[in-house]
């Protein structure tokens, strides 16, 4: 995910950029044509598998 917006079903789905979704419903290949397709006939609910990456960030400041 690039960029979600604020109030999104995205965002209140709690997807964040930089998001990356591997599977949506039964979809291994997230082919836009088929996403597409799936979202326009999703009736209530879609299931999403994502992989989120979390980076760690070191202060350089040490214990003294």
């Amino acid at each position: 995910m690039e960029k979600i917006i604020g109030g999104s079903l995205a965002d209140r789905a709690g997807l964040r950029n930089g998001d990356v979704v591997d599977k949506l419903e039964d979809l291994d290949n997230l082919d836009i044509n088929a996403v597409d397709r799936l979202l326009v006939t999703a009736h209530d609910k879609i299931e999403l598998i994502v992989t989120r990456l979390i980076i760690f960030l070191q202060s350089g400041l040490s214990d003294q």
